[in-house]
């Protein structure tokens, strides 16, 4: 069974809660928020900011300020006490989640509750070796692909598939205003799709397995 087959025919929806952006407890009640609406599964990302973040380097905001990388991640890095304590809130509600790992360690941290997918930023698309780490764990993978070529996520969906996971979404983000964005997605979606497809092809040319392609308004 494929990884959309498992929820139901209309469009499938997840909810972007990302980090540690609040406290826990308003990170549950978004959970609960995100549950009340309807959405089938919730999504954080996992990070530590040791390991993504660029000794040295610096966020400059619009009002000029500066703060150290480390410094701002560590601030809103999910602890594993976190990850627990949401896995649970999750688990209570009846909601599934997934995340964004940022590093190697991230991705092995998050096999410990056995995630039914595993979701790529577009900042690590070119990034194969990670894309092949991850797909060797064989699950799902939904992968974002703004701002990328389409050879870049035609060799990403190779090194996915040579790492043995064909169960594919890609993720097509549209940075526009409403009233374009959709006309432009379609125009972008229908050529990708063709080409994902051809790598998707045996020999004889019969259609192995599938990977879905859709829309988003933000990466």
């Amino acid at each position: 069974m494929l990884f959309l087959d498992r929820f139901t025919a209309r469009p499938l929806i997840i909810a972007e809660i990302g980090a540690k952006y609040a406290d826990l407890d308003t990170i549950k009640t978004m959970v609960r928020a995100a549950k009340g609406a309807g959405a089938d599964i919730v999504k954080f990302q996992t990070y530590q900011a040791e390991t993504i973040s660029t000794p040295g380097s610096f966020f400059t905001f619009e009002d000029g300020s500066r703060v150290p990388q480390f410094e701002w991640f560590k601030k809103h890095e999910l602890s594993d006490a976190d990850h627990v304590a949401l896995d649970a809130c999750c688990r209570e509600l009846g909601i599934a989640w997934i995340s964004t790992p940022s590093h190697p360690s991230d991705a092995d941290y998050l096999e410990k509750f056995n995630p039914i997918a595993y979701k790529t930023g577009s900042d690590d698309l070119t990034n194969t070796p990670f894309l092949s780490q991850i797909a060797r764990k064989g699950r799902p993978m939904i992968v974002s692909t703004g701002m990328c070529t389409l050879g870049e996520i035609e060799k990403a969906v190779e090194t996915i598939h040579a790492a043995g996971v064909r169960d594919v979404i890609l993720l097509h983000c549209v940075d526009r205003d409403a009233a374009g964005r959709f006309r432009l997605a379609g125009r972008i979606v229908r050529p990708y799709h063709r080409r994902v497809h051809q790598h998707s092809r045996d020999t004889d040319g019969r259609l192995r397995h599938r990977e879905a392609l859709h829309p988003r308004s933000r990466a």
